[in-house]
């Protein structure tokens, strides 16, 4: 459905908006290189998922009728729900307006993919800048003025920006901004072969957390049995949404059946089974450069206690990336102490924002600086590798 259509005055392109990507597809596809992220089959995933608090715009941007610019954007509904409240609970003042703090809602623009990394979310002709974001975000700003007055803006996962030459938003480097990456060296045939690499204390600890998970049973999902496990599969996924510090953009259990329905062999899942009971699962995207990332996980935090399940699916999923010949594995951004002890290193990504003054600004500096005390900097100090 084309929501608006519209030439706003004093700005060089006219815009079309639309909310359905599957109305608009013919030219989408089109106008995209073949292997973009932005095309459809990748957007409808999403709106088929079913996320609450969401709302799905896709943008074609025009120059003198022609066609020069694809911008996809999620619109959030935020509120406490989205966030760790105990980050309010460390600070006296703002242990006092915690209640009017946690009755605060407030609309965010995102450009970007709050549910998959390195995810471009615009795509321009040759010949124009990718600064040129900002007057289109600005304008897209103006025109929701009616219906919505955003917050906060956030560019994510974008590349670097010359922040300089962005006109009309006030954008902000995104602080510590980084995802944790493991390369796969070429000379490692298995997991034995990594284990010969690390330090002997690291050796003995990669031993014993692979022995507290011996009894587990692996096994990959297909379409079917994760249809079957889907509400399980969430539920354990939630247990971990609720020891993250924010938690804007939660998937749902159609999510996982529509990343498999689409995707197929590029997206695979591994469930965890103890007593025929499914007690955690491994989701995993796989590219076309040979790399791929461990996408969602949930497990059972009383059995990770018994088994280090959570360790044991970072390593699992480094054999997996072994076997596959892959390059190497894409880690996430969270548990970076985990992640450095695998042997992992920080990648830095560009990501960025634009807040209003007022409370949600306030409530998005305390998470920042809530989220990166958690982070700590140990982790900087970790080197497994011999």
């Amino acid at each position: 459905m084309n929501i608006f259509n519209c030439i706003k005055q004093n700005t060089r392109f006219q815009y079309e908006i639309y909310d359905n990507i599957q109305e608009i597809a013919f030219f989408w596809d089109d106008f995209l290189s073949e292997e973009h992220t932005l095309q459809s089959q990748n957007l409808l995933i999403l709106e088929q998922s079913q996320l609450q608090d969401l709302h799905f715009r896709y943008l074609g941007i025009r120059e003198n009728e022609n066609l020069v610019g694809l911008v996809y954007l999620q619109e959030i509904r935020f509120s406490a729900k989205h966030y760790d409240n105990s980050a309010f609970s460390e600070n006296t003042l703002l242990q006092f307006l915690s209640p009017c703090i946690l009755s605060q809602t407030a609309d965010l623009l995102v450009c970007g993919n709050l549910f998959r990394m390195n995810f471009p979310c615009f795509y321009f002709a040759e010949g124009f800048s990718p600064e040129t974001i900002g007057q289109i975000l600005n304008d897209y700003i103006e025109i929701r003025k009616p219906e919505k007055k955003f917050a906060g803006v956030f560019l994510k996962d974008t590349g670097a920006l010359n922040l300089k030459e962005i006109q009309g938003l006030n954008f902000k480097t995104l602080p510590d901004d980084l995802t944790m990456e493991m390369e796969i060296a070429d000379s490692w045939e298995s997991m034995a072969d990594y284990a010969q690499n690390l330090s002997k204390k690291y050796r003995q600890r990669f031993k014993k957390i692979q022995t507290s998970a011996q009894n587990i049973v692996r096994k990959d999902l297909n379409l079917d049995e994760i249809e079957n496990h889907a509400q399980q599969i969430f539920k354990l996924y939630e247990q971990v949404v609720e020891q993250q510090s924010i938690r804007i953009g939660v998937v749902s259990p159609a999510y996982f059946i529509e990343m498999k329905r689409t995707l197929g062999d590029d997206f695979n899942i591994v469930g965890y089974f103890k007593d025929n009971k499914l007690i955690a699962f491994a989701s995993y995207i796989f590219y076309q450069n040979q790399t791929f990332e461990i996408h969602y996980i949930g497990f059972d935090y009383a059995e990770n206690e018994i088994h280090q399940i959570y360790l044991n699916i970072l390593f699992d999923g480094l054999e997996v990336g072994i076997h596959a010949k892959q390059k190497s594995v894409e880690l996430g951004r969270t548990a970076r102490l985990a992640k450095a002890s695998l042997g992992a290193k920080p990648i830095y990504l560009h990501s960025y924002y634009a807040m209003r003054l007022g409370l949600p600004a306030i409530i998005f500096g305390v998470l920042a600086y809530f989220f990166g005390n958690k982070m700590g900097e140990e982790w900087k100090n970790r080197n497994p590798m011999k």
